[in-house]
């Protein structure tokens, strides 16, 4: 595959239950409205990671 993780999300239902119950994807869209692109570029950045 030759990849690095950035990000990791953990999508078992134990990590979402208590606050959207059976509403996978609610907890996936806060998840994501929620980074902040900007640390990740700068990762990234600071990691020498290619694309």
């Amino acid at each position: 595959w030759n990849a690095t993780p950035l990000v990791a999300l953990d999508v078992y239902e134990h990590a979402y239950f208590l606050d959207y119950q059976t509403d996978r994807g609610s907890y996936i869209e806060a998840f994501f409205n929620n980074l902040d692109w900007a640390v990740i570029n700068d990762w990234v950045s600071k990691y020498q990671i290619e694309s």
